[in-house]
């Protein structure tokens, strides 16, 4: 499968390569091994591209099966955060244990949030 591994380094911009490989893994070493000797060198992200007859697309683009998966990460963000922040304010009427509803609460959402974006990176 083909996939478009971002990267930067130091005082550039963003850059795209597209690499031919099983995984995201070896996708992300194979462009580790050809730039990573550049001062400040880090992937910022690996995504898997489907071909079409003569450019890339990706494999999130707007069709009605990805647009689910889409709808999937930003439902879990959306649940996350909500529920987080009801039991962050349901805790400040419990002083002083609302202390802890507040940080649980923060921690759901903040959780939920980061399990949302790597759901988002991988397609879902």
């Amino acid at each position: 499968m083909k996939y478009e591994v971002k990267w930067t380094a130091h005082n550039q911009l963003i850059e795209s390569d597209y690499v031919d490989s099983l995984n995201n893994s070896g996708a992300e070493s194979q462009v580790r091994s050809m730039r990573g000797n550049m001062p400040g060198f880090r992937v910022i992200g690996v995504y898997g591209v489907r071909e079409s007859s003569n450019n890339h697309s990706h494999c999130n683009s707007n069709t009605e099966s990805s647009d689910s998966y889409d709808e999937l990460s930003t439902i879990v963000a959306g649940t996350s955060v909500a529920a987080g922040g009801l039991i962050a304010i349901i805790g400040l009427f419990m002083l002083p244990v609302g202390i802890i509803a507040g940080v649980i609460g923060g921690l759901i959402g903040w959780l939920g949030w980061k399990f949302a974006t790597w759901l988002q990176d991988r397609g879902w």
